[in-house]
C-alpha cells in the first residue's frame, strides 16, 4: 500500500507546490494600472509588488519571472514623470530605475540611455545589449540639446564600452567615439545647458572637465594618431594646461585587456 500511495502523494505535492508558485505570480496587468497611476505611493507597492527583496540594493527579479512589454512600458512611463517633476533623485524614482534595469528588455535602451549619469548599473545594464548601443550614446554624448547630465552619462558609457570592447566595436562605432572624444576634447561652444545653476561659470568648468576628462581617457585608450593629436592640443577647462593629465592617463582602459575580455567571450570564457 504504502509503495503504491508514494508516487501519487509525491504527484500530489508537486501539484501543490507548483498551485503555490503560480499563485505567487505577480499580476501584471494589476500592477500595470498602478504603475500609471501618478500616485506615488501606490506606485512604491506596486514596486513592492513586483519584487520585494534588493540583494546588493538592487531589484532582481525571481528566476523565470517574465515582465511583458505593457509592464516594461508602464515602469519606464513612471521613471519619466517622475524625472519631469524635477525628481531624477528621488528614493521613488530610483526604485523605479532599479525595475527597468531589472527587466533587461529592449524597450528600456532610450530611456536609460538618458539616465546613466551616477548609475553604474544602468551603464552595464545598457552595456550588456551590445554595442547596437554606441550610436544612440555617441548622437547624445554630442547633442546640444542634451542635459550635462545626460552628456556626461553617455560619455562616460562610451567610455566604457571602449574597455568592454576594445577592437571588436567595429569602424563605424569606433568613428562616432572618436568624433564624441573630439568634440569635448576640443571644447564644444555653447553645449552646457539647463537650469541657471548649471549655467554659474564654476559649474560649467566642472562639466567640462568631466566631459573632457572622459574623451581624454577614450583618446589615450584608443591610441588613434588623429584623436591622439586633438588629445596634445587640448587645453583642460579647470587648468587650461594642454595634453592628457597623468590622473586621466591613468584611468585609460587597457586596449589589449579589451582584446583579451573578446576573446575571452568568444571562447565562451566570460
Amino acid at each position: 500500500m504504502r509503495t503504491t500511495m508514494l508516487p501519487a502523494a509525491l504527484a500530489l505535492g508537486w501539484c501543490l507546490a507548483a498551485h503555490g508558485a503560480a499563485a505567487q505570480e505577480p499580476d501584471q496587468a494589476a500592477i500595470v494600472l498602478e504603475l500609471r497611476s501618478g500616485d506615488g505611493g501606490r506606485i512604491g507597492k506596486a514596486l513592492d509588488r513586483l519584487e520585494p527583496h534588493h540583494p546588493f540594493f538592487f531589484a532582481r527579479y525571481p528566476e523565470g519571472f517574465e515582465p511583458t512589454a505593457g509592464l516594461v512600458e508602464a515602469l519606464v512611463a513612471a521613471y519619466e514623470r517622475e524625472v519631469a517633476l524635477g525628481k531624477p533623485n528621488g528614493e521613488l524614482s530610483i526604485s523605479i530605475l532599479e525595475h527597468i534595469i531589472a527587466t533587461k528588455h529592449p524597450l528600456t535602451i532610450d530611456v536609460l540611455t538618458r539616465s546613466l549619469y551616477g548609475s553604474y548599473p544602468a551603464v552595464e545594464a545598457l552595456l550588456n545589449f551590445g554595442p547596437s548601443v554606441i550610436p544612440g550614446l555617441a548622437e547624445l554624448a554630442t547633442s546640444p540639446e542634451a542635459t550635462p547630465h545626460q552628456a556626461n552619462g553617455a560619455m562616460f558609457a562610451l567610455r566604457e564600452a571602449v574597455a568592454w570592447w576594445g577592437p571588436e566595436l567595429g569602424p563605424g562605432n569606433l568613428e562616432a567615439i572618436r568624433a564624441a572624444a573630439i568634440l569635448h576634447l576640443e571644447g564644444a561652444p555653447d553645449f552646457i545647458r539647463g537650469p541657471p545653476a548649471l549655467l554659474e561659470p564654476n559649474m560649467q568648468v566642472h562639466t567640462r572637465g568631466t566631459l573632457f576628462d572622459d574623451a581624454a581617457v577614450i583618446a589615450e585608450a584608443l591610441q588613434d594618431p588623429g584623436l591622439s593629436a586633438v588629445a596634445r592640443d587640448a587645453r583642460h577647462p579647470s587648468t587650461g594646461e594642454p595634453g592628457i593629465p597623468d590622473r586621466v592617463r591613468e584611468n585609460a582602459p587597457s586596449w589589449e585587456r579589451a582584446r583579451q575580455r573578446g576573446e575571452a567571450r568568444r571562447g565562451g570564457g566570460g
